[in-house]
């Protein structure tokens, strides 16, 4: 018999096909780049994305833009581990081929925990104009039945959590839900997190504090702008100029920039800034930087989060709110388990408390 020998496309898919069935690339695994597979399999990146592309059609891996490429348990049900997913609203910031350091931390601590609890782990995402979480999976073609538990790394609505208990779902949530309803879910101490980085700043003797935080719409935010305010109410600054805290999206660097911008423009003076999110934050001081304004000479800075890549990007050691992702996953899928062996188990609610790193900005 004679074999037809395999060109480059049909190598690759061969490969990675065998390598995803096999588990030597496990279940939810991220894929290297488009430019790092065609280095290592020697061909081009065209080739590559044929090779991709047969894949996705197969359903043994997702590709989220923005974020990179992961094996999919959807179509990868190879053994009888169970399946679990972090469901997550996608980050569409920058173009860049670079993961979210957030879902990169939420991917990380659900792979790190898999041959504990021995079960496949998946991303599902959402898109951020998607109400609910049947909408996405209703675009995906994605079955609830596919799944054996879920985390929520979103603010769950009364709908979603009746999709969820009226199908019997195993589901926890990173977030505490948007109305009163009795979920199981383990969240950062926000108000905390804010409070305690509000009074370092102050602590350091600045008064003119501005605080750019995510949307007021998702709890966790409120939170946040509760715990600074209390903060400033401690210290006894109550004046309207005192108390200034904007809306900007974490992963957007332009909104960040925008807000600062205004200030200056409009000739308000603060001697701090504590700014949610990673692009945000690098907004924000290239902006002071173009306006002649230096950290931390004319003003100090605060992250609320912790990536280094802004540090890099910056050159600054900057002092940041840790919040623990990581751990937060830990003990999601304590939970979560516990669900899956005991269904009539009461609902928990748990609060990790952040870490503040304290570096040259403050």
């Amino acid at each position: 018999m004679i074999q037809k020998e395999l060109n480059k496309n049909e190598l690759l898919f061969r490969q990675l096909y065998e390598a995803i069935r096999c588990g030597e690339i496990p279940n939810g695994a991220r894929l290297a780049t488009e430019l790092e597979l065609a280095e290592q399999y020697g061909c081009s990146r065209i080739t590559v994305r044929s090779g991709l592309r047969q894949l996705e059609e197969l359903k043994l891996i997702r590709r989220v833009r923005g974020n990179g490429t992961y094996v999919s348990s959807e179509g990868v049900r190879f053994s009888g581990r169970r399946n679990i997913a972090i469901v997550a609203v996608e980050v569409r910031a920058n173009d860049f081929d670079e993961v979210d350091p957030y879902f990169g931390q939420l991917m990380s601590g659900l792979l790190r925990h898999g041959n504990i609890y021995d079960y496949a782990a998946n991303l599902i995402t959402m898109r951020p104009e998607e109400q609910s979480f049947m909408e996405a999976f209703g675009r995906q073609n994605i079955n609830l039945s596919d799944y054996d538990g879920l985390i929520f790394a979103k603010q769950l609505s009364d709908e979603e959590i009746d999709a969820l208990e009226g199908g019997r779902r195993n589901f926890v949530a990173l977030q505490a839900p948007a109305g009163d309803r009795e979920i199981s879910y383990i969240t950062i101490d926000n108000f905390n997190g804010a409070y305690a980085a509000t009074r370092h700043l102050l602590e350091r003797g600045y008064r003119n504090i501005v605080f750019l935080h995510k949307s007021l719409q998702e709890k966790i935010n409120c939170e946040k702008v509760e715990g600074f305010l209390q903060a400033l109410d401690e210290f006894r600054l109550t004046s309207p100029e005192q108390r200034r805290h904007y809306e900007s999206t974490p992963y957007i660097e332009e909104e960040g920039a925008a807000v600062v911008r205004r200030l200056l423009d409009e000739g308000q003076k603060f001697d701090a800034l504590i700014v949610h999110g990673d692009w945000a934050t690098l907004g924000a001081v290239t902006e002071l930087r173009e306006h002649g304004f230096e950290v931390p000479r004319d003003v100090a800075l605060l992250m609320y989060d912790d990536y280094y890549a802004v540090q890099r990007m910056l050159r600054l050691s900057v002092t940041a709110m840790r919040q623990p992702f990581g751990e937060q996953i830990r003990h999601a899928l304590r939970i979560l388990m516990n669900q899956l062996d005991h269904p009539n188990r009461p609902r928990t609610i748990q609060l990790i408390q952040p870490l503040l790193m304290i570096r040259e900005t403050t």
